[in-house]
């Protein structure tokens, strides 16, 4: 049985009045109360199959927040299925399924937009699961290298695949946070609305989940940087929160390391 090492911190950020970010944690979650007061939770466990996620809620009011809230719990009520799954398949669906219940909630409360991102991790004894939508990442840090796994659902991203902009000229941009795709889209139709891949997952891969609230404020380099100095997870995440609130903290910032042993 190999060992997992995690660490996951939630912080309102430096401007923010409340936190619309939320997160998986080992299939577990918190409330949007508990979660407007932040988080810090570092973990290990002995298993060969876990669940990890980070939600960024949009919307007025505290709306965001539910629809973070709201995905995560449905989310952590599907872990015994998706976790039996390592094609990804079922964490697709659950996605849309629930992303189309959030919607039909927005219509029945009247709102113009309630939704969130998503960017999930399921690690299998072999294999990793990669399944996002929005703007919330999910990197992977492998001999040295820091790799963008998920793939961004904005404007920006699309210039960058059709080649007009860099990832770090899409970083700045005036229209970063232009997402194309979330959680609570209404009339998505037949759009595929997750980006899901499977990998291969091997000891000493460190995976890095996060919000836009910290790859919006961060450049790759200084991401890679901050993944590969040898410090553990809880410390790792901790430092990549603090060069977001340095950078200004213009968003709430969620920032989880998850470590699988050599």
């Amino acid at each position: 049985m190999r060992g997992i090492n995690a660490a996951v911190i939630c912080s309102i950020g430096c401007i923010r009045g409340n936190n619309e970010d939320d997160f998986l944690f080992f299939g577990d979650y918190l409330t949007q109360q508990e979660i407007n007061d932040g988080a810090h939770i570092v973990w290990h466990a002995a298993c060969e199959r876990a669940l990890f996620g980070v939600f960024d809620g949009m919307g007025g009011g505290d709306f965001g927040e539910r629809a973070s809230s709201e995905t995560a719990r449905l989310l952590a009520l599907r872990e015994k299925e998706i976790l039996s799954d390592e094609t990804g398949a079922v964490l697709s669906r659950s996605l849309e399924e629930i992303s189309d219940g959030i919607a039909e909630e927005a219509r029945t409360l009247g709102m113009g937009t309630m939704g969130t991102t998503a960017a999930v991790l399921c690690l299998q004894p072999r294999t990793a699961v990669i399944s996002n939508v929005g703007d919330s990442r999910v990197y992977l840090l492998r001999d040295g290298e820091a790799l963008l796994l998920s793939r961004d659902h904005s404007l920006v991203y699309e210039q960058v695949l059709a080649g007009r902009l860099t990832l770090e000229e899409a970083r700045v941009h005036p229209r970063s946070n232009a997402i194309t795709r979330y959680i609570g889209m209404k009339n998505r139709g037949d759009v595929r609305l997750a980006a899901t891949r499977v990998i291969d997952s091997f000891g000493g891969d460190r995976y890095l989940i996060c919000s836009d609230g910290v790859s919006d404020l961060l450049p790759a380099a200084r991401i890679r940087e901050l993944l590969s100095g040898g410090a553990s997870p809880d410390e790792t995440a901790k430092r990549i929160v603090l060069a977001a609130l340095e950078m200004g903290g213009k968003d709430n910032a969620t920032c989880m390391v998850i470590d699988i042993e050599a």
